[in-house]
């Protein structure tokens, strides 16, 4: 990325009026009818590009965030080039080719990164009201298990008198069952997952695990840590659009898991 403020020999913070005389005096320098040398008609280009760019407050402020983005690149020299779709480079003089599908993806990126920041804001709350609905004190309610099964492959499952079928192993399933089966089931505060099963006369207690704060926990998880890289992280703009992107299928799949729950 060129230094524009360096081709007009400005600082960063030059008002407009600074920018203008700093383009009409290199200008006047170089443009090819004053001056005849061979490089005037290059140097008179760039010229003209920074101004363009500098002198509209829109495409200024644009360029400005990609500067703070990345404040190396914009202070190295430009290397010329050679060939048409070339750009020698490195300490050997070998040429590299620019990918324009990858320019294009980078500019994609580039512009639509805010999307991407929004969307990992949101799936940041959703993980806090998760985090706030698994740890707040649970609801308990009192239920009869009127059916309890061994499957096949040693494990259990009970149904409950309300018709909800929950499975376990074998030896929770017959804990769970035994003395009429009165049990206690203790549901997340406001989305009323469940949590945990507790035999009202043994007091017998195991987890509930086929929930999004069971065996899936791990999915909210890793939408946590996701969705906090791609609203903390300061540095560059790939990162935090591939984080968004990542937490859009992300949530789509906690909120698959928790409407689960409710069929």
């Amino acid at each position: 990325m060129r230094d524009y403020y360096s081709i007009l020999n400005v600082s960063t913070t030059a008002s407009t009026e600074e920018i203008k005389q700093a383009f009409r005096k290199l200008a006047l320098l170089y443009h090819p009818d004053k001056n005849p040398s061979a490089s005037a008609v290059e140097r008179f280009r760039e010229i003209h590009e920074a101004y363009q760019v500098l002198s509209d407050p829109l495409k200024k402020t644009l360029y400005d965030q990609m500067l703070r983005e990345d404040p190396v690149s914009a202070h190295v020299p430009r290397p010329r080039r050679k060939r048409s779709g070339q750009t020698p480079t490195g300490a050997h003089g070998e040429v590299r080719y620019k990918d324009p599908e990858r320019e294009r993806q980078l500019a994609f990126m580039r512009e639509n990164v805010h999307y991407a920041v929004a969307a990992s804001r949101f799936t940041l709350v959703v993980c806090l009201f998760l985090a706030l609905d698994l740890f707040l004190p649970p609801e308990r309610v009192e239920h009869r298990i009127v059916e309890a099964d061994i499957m096949f492959d040693a494990s259990g499952r009970v149904k409950m008198e309300n018709g909800k079928v929950y499975k376990m192993t074998e030896e929770q399933a017959r804990a769970m069952a035994r003395n009429q089966g009165q049990v206690y089931l203790y549901s997340s505060a406001w989305l009323g997952i469940p949590l945990s099963m507790e035999n009202e006369r043994t007091n017998y207690k195991t987890r509930v695990w086929g929930t999004i704060y069971g065996n899936f926990l791990f999915a909210p998880v890793i939408l946590l840590i996701t969705s906090c890289l791609g609203v903390f992280w300061r540095k560059g703009f790939e990162l935090r659009f591939n984080m968004g992107a990542v937490n859009f299928f992300m949530l789509l799949l906690t909120l698959a898991l928790i409407v689960v729950n409710f069929i």
